[in-house]
């Protein structure tokens, strides 16, 4: 089929193309009704050209769309590209939404030969043409051009670039689920790594916006699956402690939730959601002691502890730390309970250090709570007036072998003044 039988079919329904090829069409009536005659065997009757004032297309032939015969004619998809640009400069709402697909095809094409430049350059100019669609369908295919610009930004370690793209198509209404989640679950992938990045390097706005837009994701994403629910769980955990500097009400509603998605996530799978579950009730327990709320921090504290107990009992290795960290917690709340208290302060400082004393040996990382743990079970007994020998023996092993991590949380002075005290007893 030549290119101009092609634009012939396209006039049967296009009023543009039939005004263009009007004029073409008189010329070469004659013969075409001249080969027409000999074919049929039949006498030729062509109306001389003054006479000729009937419509060209006022009978209606059903033909195939144009795209599927450019596709039948271009087998190449360069060619077949090239042929849409034309197409598409001419009859753009016709054609564009086929050169869009001509382009993403291209470009994946382009992938597969291991030509990811120039597949990104094909999918830059797909993203232009389906800026300029309408409608549903326009945001979709911008939305789908977006994914896969972004996905071929990644494979080229374009992260920024392509995290700008996925933020853009989840501001489009697209009506393709499947298109939104696919944006969703990779604008997911690459903001995780960049929240751990912004802690680590002490970014705390930073580290609490990206947290906040990861938060919104996983949400939208939990909603259409479940699995994601323990991932919003963590988010919205770690959230809540930046979230508390500057608003304390709004941090610890994170932390809440955080607690009850965890609650039901355990009733499926406690084996596995039950960290979860202590990690949330701990930072509940810890932000609400910060709030003077010390009810709610002993309850959450001391099931945190409850929780943690267990799973060290079968990994201690793996979480004999955290253990140590509730039980610190809730230490600190039950010396501002008070005298009230003292039985359980002092049963939970002998858990610390004893929690502490088998950390010590494996755990660097541990050695600040171990420090702290030796503290408390020495104010413990000094302020009951019990054990006091246990107490100078916690004391001086804190200062001999945690003496940095003492002077690093802030406790030395207390600590030294703790033994001078004790040794006058």
């Amino acid at each position: 089929m030549s290119l101009h039988e092609m634009w012939r079919t396209a006039a049967a329904d296009n009023p543009e193309a039939r005004a263009y090829l009007a004029g073409y069409e008189r010329e070469r009536f004659r013969a075409r009704a001249a080969a027409a005659v000999t074919a049929v065997r039949q006498a030729p009757a062509p109306p001389p050209d003054e006479t000729d004032t009937g419509p060209l297309f006022a009978f209606e032939f059903e033909l195939r769309p144009g795209a599927s015969l450019v596709w039948k004619l271009a087998e190449d998809p360069h060619q077949r590209t090239d042929l849409y640009r034309m197409l598409a400069s001419v009859h753009p709402q016709q054609y564009r939404p086929a050169l869009v697909r001509s382009l993403v095809d291209l470009a994946f094409r382009l992938e597969e030969e291991g030509d990811a430049q120039a597949a990104v350059a094909q999918l830059d100019e797909a993203l232009e043409q389906a800026r300029q669609l309408t409608g549903q369908d326009g945001d979709t295919t911008v939305a789908r051009c977006l994914y896969e610009r972004s996905r071929m930004a990644l494979g080229l370690h374009g992260f920024d670039e392509a995290l700008r793209g996925l933020r853009e198509a989840a501001t489009l209404p697209a009506p393709d689920l499947e298109v939104v989640t696919a944006c969703a679950r990779m604008r997911s992938t690459i903001l995780d790594p960049y929240i751990a990045l912004a802690v680590h390097e002490g970014k705390r706005t930073e580290a609490m916006s990206l947290l906040t837009e990861y938060t919104e994701v996983l949400r939208g994403l939990s909603e259409q699956d479940s699995t994601e629910l323990p991932a919003l769980a963590r988010a919205l955990n770690s959230l809540g402690g930046l979230r508390f500097e500057d608003d304390q009400a709004a941090g610890r509603a994170a932390v809440v939730e955080a607690v009850a998605i965890r609650r039901e996530l355990v009733k499926a799978d406690p084996g596995t959601q039950l960290p979860g579950l202590a990690a949330a009730l701990n930072n509940l327990g810890f932000l609400s002691l910060r709030q003077r709320d010390l009810a709610t921090a002993r309850t959450s504290l001391a099931e945190a502890v409850s929780i943690r107990r267990g799973l060290a009992a079968e990994a201690f290795h793996d979480h004999g730390t955290t253990l140590l960290r509730s039980l610190n917690n809730l230490v600190f709340v039950l010396f501002d309970e008070g005298p009230t208290r003292q039985s359980e302060l002092l049963d939970a400082t002998a858990q610390a250090r004893a929690t502490a004393e088998r950390l010590a040996a494996d755990d660097v990382g541990a050695r600040p709570d171990v420090a702290m743990a030796l503290l408390h079970f020495a104010q413990a007994r000094l302020l009951s007036g019990r054990e006091l020998d246990e107490a100078a023996a916690a004391v001086d092993r804190l200062l001999s072998a945690y003496g940095a991590e003492a002077s690093a949380i802030g406790v030395l002075p207390q600590a030294t003044a703790m033994r001078d005290l004790l040794a006058t007893r």
